[in-house]
């Protein structure tokens, strides 16, 4: 059984990203998962091969920095902080199995709470900042 951490609940639809103009950032194998008829039918970010915690986990052990603004100081509607939080918690485990240090918090990313604006978990080679525009 696959275990998606981010991509069903929690992350920006497959079809606004591949119909909404910003296509050209994704691969064209990527467009399936955003049609109605082709391909089979009606697919979904369930049906992605990936979670983003997993490809955050092939980073491993290099530094990776996830950092995302507050759409309510005018950052992108999109953005999906939550999503990408949990994802980074997700692919602690991969970083410790490599010596890497993680987020320093628990791996259970189902009850970890995002931490507040500006507050930075930047001690490890996985990291994450939440920051505010002015």
């Amino acid at each position: 059984m696959r275990h998606y951490v981010t991509t069903a609940v929690f992350s920006e639809a497959v079809e606004n990203l591949a119909n909404s103009g910003g296509y050209h950032w994704m691969a064209g194998n990527y467009l399936k998962y955003a049609a109605d008829e082709l391909w089979g039918g009606r697919k979904t970010g369930c049906d992605l091969p990936v979670d983003s915690h997993e490809l955050l986990a092939l980073c491993a052990p290099r530094p990776t920095f996830v950092s995302y603004g507050i759409p309510e100081k005018g950052d992108a509607k999109w953005l999906v902080q939550t999503g990408s939080y949990k994802a980074t918690i997700a692919a602690g485990p991969v970083f410790k199995l490599l010596g890497a240090r993680d987020l320093g918090v628990s791996n259970d990313y189902t009850t970890e709470k995002m931490p507040a604006v500006l507050t930075g978990l930047m001690d490890g080679e996985l990291a994450w900042r939440s920051y505010g525009c002015a």
